[in-house]
């Protein structure tokens, strides 16, 4: 059968009817995951014309037997109120009975086309990656209405989940309990990331007393979700005790600047390296290799790719308790999202405590074994599979 993929993504489109994702994250080898169970993929999403665009491999979208839907290209609540009648106009010509229909949510786009599906009596899959009650919190977004958006989007995201005929979750148990479904409604959890047998060390890294001693984070700039401010206010703290350190922070967005700013200001700059996004798998590992600490203290999350690889590498993480992060990184790894000085001195006692450090990171090698690949297809599979039947019985 075919499938109909919605999604808040952003993609890009060129003269030569290419389109690229904007993060990254939905490319080509994602879309192979749903094509093992559907004849084709159509994506429907914000789409941006950019005649002579051009970007890496790894953000390339388009390939065989995937399509795309463009809707109107739009970035916020007020602009999506100027689109929305456009939009729902497109969906309400494209929702067929005869087609699996699947939600990546929360977000606009998965409202609106639910309350489509929902009116004409058509099943549809979810799958669940985010919380808006984390998304929408204090420090994550600064927006006049984030109080009534943040309470809009729990309740959509609430009511979407429990009409829905099956869903899958990123998280084991966090957003099943905020988010549930009817009962008897097929219900799994499955994480998107997913690691091959090279992403994995043989073993996990250890680590020694030494006079220097290196930090890694990863997350986009183009929010404050990864709290950057955070990191490097932890940094400061840690540098003013006397202590070598240094960070190094993948990822790009609006907010570079303003934290390579932030990193002057408080006197951290030489000890800190912004290498904006990179896309290249090789080289991220390079980093992780290099790195002694994996930090990454989101002020919202579903379940972080980065926390898992960085596990996969054999490495000690501290995490912030938020979202899925808790069902990752063991509980005395973890700090209360906003505080700095938790941060600073959760990483002094790793840099103090090596036995208990290295313990901690062979166990999340350990742990990120549960996500190879070989591990998550038959939840996927069965997923979809539960995804078909529903809708040839509807029919």
């Amino acid at each position: 059968m075919k499938l109909f993929f919605y999604t808040e993504a952003r993609f890009i489109k060129n003269s030569n009817n290419e389109y690229f994702n904007d993060d990254g994250s939905l490319n080509n080898f994602l879309w192979k995951r749903y094509l093992k169970s559907f004849s084709s993929i159509t994506i429907v999403a914000r789409v941006k014309y950019i005649a002579d665009f051009t970007s890496s491999h790894q953000k390339l979208a388009s390939t065989s037997n995937v399509s795309f839907i463009d809707l109107p290209y739009f970035i916020g609540p007020y602009q999506y109120l100027k689109n929305r009648k456009s939009i729902k106009k497109i969906l309400n010509s494209i929702v067929k009975k005869d087609n699996v229909h699947l939600m990546r949510v929360p977000g606009a786009i998965g409202n609106l086309v639910s309350k489509i599906l929902k009116k004409k009596a058509i099943p549809y899959g979810v799958e669940v990656v985010g919380d808006p009650i984390d998304v929408f919190s204090k420090g994550a977004i600064n927006h006049p209405l984030r109080v009534l958006l943040k309470y809009l989007s729990y309740y959509n995201l609430k009511e979407l989940v429990y009409a829905s005929s099956a869903a899958l979750y990123v998280t084991e148990y966090k957003l099943q309990s905020r988010y549930p479904v009817k009962n008897n409604v097929y219900t799994t959890s499955a994480s998107n990331v997913i690691l091959d047998d090279n992403s994995l060390r043989q073993q996990p890294k250890i680590l020694t007393k030494k006079s220097s001693y290196e930090l890694l984070s990863i997350g986009s700039l183009s929010q404050m979700y990864k709290a950057p401010d955070v990191v490097l206010r932890a940094l400061k703290e840690l540098i003013d005790g006397g202590f070598d350190v240094k960070l190094t922070w993948l990822g790009a967005g609006k907010f570079l600047n303003p934290m390579k700013d932030l990193a002057t200001e408080i006197g951290v700059s030489k000890n800190v390296q912004f290498l904006g996004f990179v896309s290249d798998r090789d080289k991220i590992i390079q980093f992780f290799d290099k790195a002694d600490i994996f930090i990454l203290v989101s002020r919202t999350e579903g379940l972080p790719r980065a926390i898992i690889e960085a596990m996969g590498r054999g490495l000690p993480v501290i995490g912030s308790n938020v979202g899925g992060i808790p069902e990752l990184v063991s509980s005395d790894m973890l700090v209360e999202k906003d505080n700095h000085k938790a941060l600073s001195e959760k990483i002094f006692f790793c840099l103090k405590n090596l036995k208990k450090t290295n313990s901690v990171a062979k166990e999340n090698l350990e742990k990120s074994k549960k996500y190879l690949e070989v591990n998550l297809n038959f939840k996927r599979e069965e997923f979809y599979t539960k995804l078909i039947t529903n809708t040839k019985n509807a029919n």
